[in-house]
């Protein structure tokens, strides 16, 4: 209440009084921190919540940057090859049965060497 509040103020020195300018510095042992003991402590999960928000945040960031360059490409495609449908469909369904990593780059090499010749030749 605002009278309790009153009496715990008036009991604090001010700002400027002499008991405040007049302390001294105890440096006993006992008056030092443990900082041994101040690293060991638990981490505080409120702390750790907020760096997964953050963290959870930047990656959804990230993933909808991918999906939107993702649905441009796929898109691009698509515009590209408007007058081969069957081409496209043949694609996407054999893209569909791609289902390793390893695979993956085994197919992008191909192709990158697919093109690679039809550049080189004349």
């Amino acid at each position: 209440t605002p009278a309790n509040k009153k009496k715990s103020s008036t009991k604090l020195p001010a700002k400027n009084s002499a008991a405040g300018r007049n302390r001294t510095l105890d440096f006993s042992p006992t008056s030092n921190i443990d900082i041994a003991s101040a690293s060991t402590e638990t981490p505080n999960p409120n702390l750790a919540t907020a760096a997964r928000e953050v963290q959870d945040k930047a990656t959804s960031k990230l993933f909808d940057l991918l999906r939107e360059n993702i649905y441009s490409e796929v898109t691009t495609l698509i515009d590209v090859n408007e007058s081969h449908p069957d081409f496209l469909i043949q694609l996407f369904r054999e893209l569909q049965l791609i289902s390793s990593d390893p695979l993956r780059q085994r197919v992008l090499q191909s192709i990158r060497g697919v093109l690679g010749q039809c550049v080189d030749e004349p």
